[in-house]
């Protein structure tokens, strides 16, 4: 009944004022909305940066920086957050009063207590996850955020299945949009974003989680501290056949900075040889260029092992219990698992290099064109932005 006399008010306003709230630029997921709101004389549009709290301090500043030269680089205006210069987060209800705010999380704890989702209760709120949900699970799909939100805007119809089965409002407030970064891939590149090598090199994404072993139970997902080593003999062993980019997790170097084994001077040291290795790069920003010109993703990201079926180009799952894993995701990651190649150690990931990337020899091709199919088109016969944009427009204005 408060949503409807939400939804009321906020029809009969002009302009209906807009945040998209921008943690890091991995996570960015509006800009094809952004880009339509802002053209629309109803609406104004703000991006707000607002990295995670959960992350450490100079995660936070690191994040900041790569949202600013991100936003400024598309000539985007933002309203920014001085953290480095000790300034508090911007009381975005004070200066702006938002109707209507775009997340990309629905935890709580994840923004400063200013942005959180709490403090618009009564504005309309709107989700479109970053990521593919991950697990059929109650914190994927009915947090407080999912059923006090106006609108939910899920990938894929197995997700929207998944939620009405789970959800406590089974979901009525859920459209089906499909993946938020279908538009990114669709759209023509701008640049190269990988480091100019001669040679023809092959080039190798690895892409690893931030899942640390702490547990048995997450053993099957706790790769990093293994493959650390292994990943920079192999970029060395094979300078000149492939070129690396380390796609970490964003929340990996909160993660080892925790960690007693390693801390801030040994991670720090260790992203920095990425950077600086003959045939090897640090990426932590926007990834659809980077799978977009790439030839292979190496990881145990369980979105990803989605979101890397949109180019069609060989995937390699890492872990040393897939009979687990694949009893922990839901139905469109157990498809996705069936079109990746698995390996639990050094010998066969240098096998997949080999024999699947430099050799040519894929025979999970058809499969991943199949995926793509059934499960990434989107169901409307529009860019994914496009239909968020109409859909918002339709209920408000119609």
């Amino acid at each position: 009944m408060l949503l409807r006399r939400y939804v009321r008010k906020i029809s009969q306003k002009r302009p209906v004022k807009v945040v998209f709230f921008a943690t890091n630029v991995s996570m960015w997921r509006y800009q094809w909305v952004y880009e339509h709101m802002k053209n629309d004389s109803r609406f104004t549009v703000d991006i707000v940066l607002s990295p995670s709290i959960q992350y450490a301090r100079a995660q936070q500043e690191d994040d900041l920086r790569q949202m600013r030269e991100f936003f400024a680089k598309q000539g985007v205006d933002f309203v920014d957050w001085k953290l480095e210069q000790g300034e508090d987060a911007v009381d975005i209800r004070k200066t702006i009063d938002p109707d209507i705010l775009f997340y990309a999380q629905q935890y709580d704890g994840i923004l400063t207590p200013k942005h959180e989702y709490r403090n618009f209760l009564d504005r309309l709120l709107c989700l479109v996850p970053y990521g593919i949900g991950p697990s059929f699970t109650y914190w994927f799909y009915d947090t407080p955020f999912h059923n006090l939100a106006w609108r939910l805007y899920y990938p894929s119809p197995i997700e929207m299945e998944d939620a009405r089965l789970l959800a406590f409002n089974k979901a009525r407030n859920a459209r089906m949009s499909g993946y938020s970064i279908y538009d990114d891939y669709r759209a023509p590149l701008t640049e190269d974003p990988w480091k100019p090598l001669d040679g023809g090199r092959k080039r190798i994404i690895w892409a690893p989680h931030f899942t640390l072993p702490t547990s048995v139970a997450h053993y099957h997902r706790a790769n990093f501290l293994w493959m650390a080593d292994v990943m920079v003999q192999l970029a060395r062993k094979y300078e000149d056949r492939f070129q690396f980019a380390f796609k970490p997790h964003p929340k990996l170097l909160t993660e080892l900075y925790k960690n007693r084994d390693w801390g801030k001077e040994k991670t720090d040291a260790y992203y920095k040889l990425w950077q600086t290795m003959p045939n090897t790069q640090l990426e932590t920003g926007a990834f659809a260029p980077l799978f977009k010109t790439s030839d292979a993703l190496i990881h145990d990201s369980n979105s990803f092992s989605v979101e890397y079926m949109f180019v069609n180009k060989p995937a390699l799952y890492i872990t040393q219990d897939m009979e687990t894993l694949r009893d922990s995701v839901p139905k469109l990651g157990k498809h996705a698992f069936d079109a990746h190649y698995v390996a639990a150690d050094e010998k066969e990931i240098e096998n997949f290099l080999l024999d699947v990337v430099a050799g040519g020899n894929d025979p999970l091709e058809p499969v991943r064109r199949n995926f793509y199919d059934q499960f990434l088109k989107p169901p409307h016969n529009e860019g994914v932005g496009e239909y968020i944009y109409h859909d918002i427009c339709n209920s408000l204005f119609s």
